[in-house]
């Protein structure tokens, strides 16, 4: 069973509800509004997974579901592969641990959170399909950030070892 057959649920999850999503919400241009409008599901995901960064979406994915403590965390990096904010070795093992149990604590409950248990199951498949990963142009930033680290140490390096070059070197009789 498929809760969202033509993609307007990934459409809904990017509008901003709260105060503090309206504050970092980025209107669509008109051109794009357009693009959207008349593009396909499949190109709607696309366009949203190119233009929206990975963690705002997941974190917009899980406001919509209700879990507004995962969403916060998703925020804020922590389920990012290419984000200074996770402290995780693989933090998408850890986002599907936290979304078990979330969805074991949402079965246990009746009524109005059966609806919640389902998009909790269903956001959980789309993280192992790997519609959560970190994108390319993520990755690549990334690496450039991670290049300059490596480039000042090795600079701070050079420097330190300038003047005991210049002092006749280490180790020389």
């Amino acid at each position: 069973m498929n809760i969202d057959p033509d993609g307007r649920h990934e459409i809904l999850r990017l509008f901003p509800k709260t105060d503090e999503e309206r504050a970092r919400f980025v209107p669509l241009s008109d051109e794009d509004a357009a693009t959207l409008q008349s593009a396909t599901p499949e190109e709607r995901r696309e366009w949203i997974r190119q233009n929206i960064p990975t963690k705002e979406r997941l974190a917009r994915h899980l406001a919509w579901i209700g879990i507004p403590v995962l969403a916060a965390r998703a925020r804020s990096g922590e389920f990012s592969d290419f984000d200074e904010g996770s402290p995780h070795a693989m933090p998408k093992v850890v986002l599907l641990q936290e979304l078990r149990r979330q969805y074991l604590k949402a079965c246990r409950k009746k009524g109005e959170h059966s609806d919640k248990a389902f998009r909790i199951s269903d956001l959980e498949k789309h993280v192992k399909a790997g519609e959560y990963d970190d994108t390319k142009a993520e990755g690549d930033a990334w690496a450039a950030r991670q290049t300059g680290e490596v480039r000042a140490i090795l600079d701070r390096m050079e420097e330190s070892a300038a003047p005991r070059e210049a002092e006749g070197g280490e180790g020389e009789a």
